[in-house]
């Protein structure tokens, strides 16, 4: 679909541009470490330039963004490839900052980095084999709950610093086996015998989702084995179809994942939570394990953020996750840009849109987070906002239905109820 240029939106990106240039006069060449996916996040934050685009201008600009500052950066700049996390050494516990072990399996391809460590990149794994392993995630002491803190070009900050930002510090590959006995050992440790599996969207690399997944267990202060599911996004916000197809071809192996996680960790709670475009491969996986579950497996909280899946298309699903679910939870923002945009560019609303049409299903306990501040896209509001995350925790931690949660209240519509956050 083609959409109307952007000029406006250009000019904006190129007057941060000149900024930035600004900023590295005193530079004899570009420091090293220094890659345009960190310029993208720069970019997004910068609100008052930005707060009024409408839909197809935020489409438009994913799409082009990296054309956009190619074509004002310098030559001798590096791909668009996602910051490397390199710190020089791994301290299990230091002063500033504490240390997250989470665990994840992906079928993305390994790619070693040219300094030898372990990497996955944006490549299917072969034959859609898993791999498995642990990260270990480094946690500020000093930072605001929610917020995914990485090196800011606008600080001056060239590379990442565990004393400050959320930082990928080792990734560890185990053989399958190793690997389910870590998980186990996990899950026995924490009181309530648990661990959750986070399955991220679009336009995530590896390393995100792994300091996503470390920031989630941190702020959640959740006890069991934090899990995260990692398919082969390519990481850039133009390769939006792209990503839908590796999605698609991604569910079935995260369907054999969830297998063997509810056959062989020992946990006696499993939660899954997805977010936007990761919510397509988790409701295909669930809806193949319900069709043949394994006897006594249950999900105990599904928790569906902002889903970029065709409204009507998760209506029909519903029913199917639910029987496999304990309780099934939808989070849904009016605010979402990134949804407004997939809406576009589909024709349909998603499941993740609040509004007029918000998704009310039975059995599905549907939560409108519109009334929360959030950041430029409203897109990532379950993981970088304290009541997104406290109403998670709540559930978690203490099984607690909506109308018992704080914050929510509840709204009547013609074909049911859902909730809705309160306004600051």
């Amino acid at each position: 679909m083609e959409l109307e240029a952007t000029v406006p939106f250009q000019n904006d990106c190129r007057k941060l541009l000149v900024q930035l240039k600004r900023h590295l006069a005193g530079f004899e060449r570009v420091p090293e470490g220094l890659k345009l996916n960190d310029l993208s996040s720069e970019l997004a934050r910068h609100e008052e330039w930005l707060e009024d685009a409408t839909p197809s201008v935020v489409l438009e600009a994913a799409r082009n963004i990296d054309s956009i500052l190619i074509s004002v950066l310098p030559m001798d700049m590096e791909d668009d490839s996602p910051l490397s996390f390199s710190p020089e050494s791994t301290q299990a516990e230091n002063e500033n900052y504490s240390v997250v072990r989470v665990f994840y399996a992906t079928d993305r391809s390994a790619e070693p980095t040219s300094d030898g460590k372990l990497d996955y990149g944006g490549g299917r794994s072969p034959g859609g084999d898993l791999n498995y392993g642990e990260c270990l995630i480094s946690i500020p002491k000093v930072r605001k709950l929610g917020e995914l803190s990485s090196p800011s070009i606008w600080r001056l900050e060239f590379r990442p610093d565990p004393n400050k930002h959320i930082v990928l510090l080792e990734t560890l590959s185990k053989e399958e086996s190793e690997y389910l006995k870590l998980v186990r050992e996990a899950v026995e440790k924490s009181p309530a015998r648990e661990a959750f599996v986070f399955i991220h969207g679009y336009n995530v690399a590896f390393v995100d989702a792994a300091r996503r997944t470390g920031q989630m267990a941190y702020d959640l202060k959740f006890q069991g084995a934090p899990i995260f599911y990692s398919w082969p996004s390519n990481a850039k916000t133009k390769d939006y179809t792209r990503d839908e197809a590796d999605v698609a071809w991604s569910a079935p192996h995260l369907e054999r994942f969830l297998n063997l996680l509810g056959s062989q960790s020992g946990a006696a709670k499993i939660h899954i939570i997805a977010h936007s475009m990761g919510n397509r491969a988790a409701c295909e996986a669930l809806k193949g394990i319900s069709r043949n579950p394994i006897p006594g497996l249950e999900f105990r909280h599904v928790i569906l953020a902002a889903p970029d899946i065709d409204a009507d298309t998760f209506a029909e699903l519903a029913s199917a996750l639910k029987a496999i679910s304990h309780r099934l939870t939808l989070y849904a923002s009016s605010n979402d840009k990134a949804l407004w945009a997939s809406k576009t560019l589909h024709g349909n609303p998603r499941a993740g849109q609040a509004g007029d049409r918000i998704v009310v299903v039975a059995g599905v306990d549907t939560i409108d987070a519109s009334a929360i501040s959030t950041d430029f896209l409203a897109h990532s509001y379950f993981s970088d906002s304290w009541p997104l995350l406290g109403d998670i925790q709540a559930m978690l931690s203490d099984d607690k239905p909506p109308g018992s949660r704080l914050g929510l209240v509840e709204v009547k519509k013609t074909n049911g109820t859902y909730f809705a956050f309160q306004a600051n």
